[in-house]
């Protein structure tokens, strides 16, 4: 029969062989979603440089029909972007013809002013 410390010191054994098994599994889960990192940024670097070729018209036929299921969803996003920097463009025009308008205007209602006129002065009381 084991004593009540040789129970202790196995039970603390055995946590330790446990939690040097879960460190070693966090280590290799870190070290697996750094690859996974890695291949998603290298697969993007790929991808660029396809669409690249594809755009530039050095792909083959038969290789750029295949990848057109691929390329024509990134095509219509372009042209989305596209449409929706030229509204930007729009309304920065239209912002800034708005601010020119009203600062004419203004000089107009003061060029209009007749210098003669003053206005009436505010009586001020006398010992103030």
């Amino acid at each position: 029969m084991d004593s009540f410390w040789d129970k202790v010191k196995k039970g603390a054994q055995e946590a330790g062989e446990k939690a040097s098994i879960l460190a070693k599994i966090t280590k290799l889960q870190a070290e697996i979603a750094g690859n996974n990192t890695s291949k998603s940024s290298k697969i993007g670097d790929l991808g660029r440089k396809v669409y690249s070729l594809v755009k530039e018209g050095k792909v083959p036929d038969e290789l750029k029909s295949l990848l057109m299921d691929a390329i024509s969803p990134i095509e219509e996003i372009e042209k989305n972007i596209a449409q929706k920097e030229a509204e930007i463009a729009e309304l920065k025009k239209q912002m800034s013809e708005e601010k020119q308008t009203p600062e004419v205007t203004h000089k107009e209602e003061k060029t209009e002013e007749k210098p003669s006129e003053e206005k009436p002065k505010e009586d001020k009381p006398e010992g103030s």
